[in-house]
């Protein structure tokens, strides 16, 4: 299949001009980073990723143990386990969420995804990589999955029958007090 036109056309723009390559990785990134495979502790990261974590990127240097210092412990045997996979076998995706410590103090979950760079070889020489800041909904993952706890929590320990239907009037929910009342048996598929 022919690559459209448009494709080709956005290809050669971003090798001719840089502002729309710092566009793209602006405006749908938190963080972008090239490592060096061949020497382990060079790393380039964009602005972006360290004012995701509130620091300064004209005082940050390019270096992988800047960033490993601010990762969760656990996170960061998960990223090299998942680096491990990735290098032996590219289809095994390099995508994890992962937990930062922000200059504030706080959590910054990130969602980092990588694809390895080979050489003619065939070699593992490069890693490319993307941050996006999810911390906004992982925060509200944990509201929703608190306050539906609260509300399984009122509705099974109700007086009260609550049931509910769908849209085609079939039940989808039964409280504890009327399947205890009633001996209410889950619906098996003969």
């Amino acid at each position: 299949m022919k690559d459209h036109y448009l494709k080709q056309e956005l290809y050669s723009l971003i090798q001719s001009d840089q502002t729309i390559f710092d566009f793209l990785q602006k405006a749908s990134l938190d963080g972008l980073w090239y490592w060096d495979l061949d020497n382990p502790e060079e790393e380039w990261m964009s602005p972006e990723f360290w004012l995701t974590l509130g620091d300064d990127p004209e005082e940050m240097p390019h270096k992988a143990s800047a960033w490993q210092d601010l990762i969760h412990p656990d996170d960061l045997e998960k990223a090299k386990q998942n680096l491990a996979a990735h290098l032996q076998d590219t289809n095994h995706p390099y995508d994890q969420l992962v937990r930062y410590r922000h200059k504030k103090g706080y959590t910054v979950w990130v969602r980092c995804r990588g694809l390895v760079v080979r050489d003619e070889a065939n070699q593992s020489t490069r890693m490319l990589g993307a941050h996006n800041n999810v911390t906004k909904l992982k925060f509200a993952e944990d509201r929703l999955e608190s306050e539906n706890r609260q509300l399984n929590a009122v509705l099974a320990n109700s007086g009260l029958y609550i049931l509910n239907t769908d849209i085609e009037g079939k039940f989808t929910y039964f409280n504890d007090k009327f399947k205890k009342d009633f001996g209410w048996l889950p619906f098996v598929a003969i």
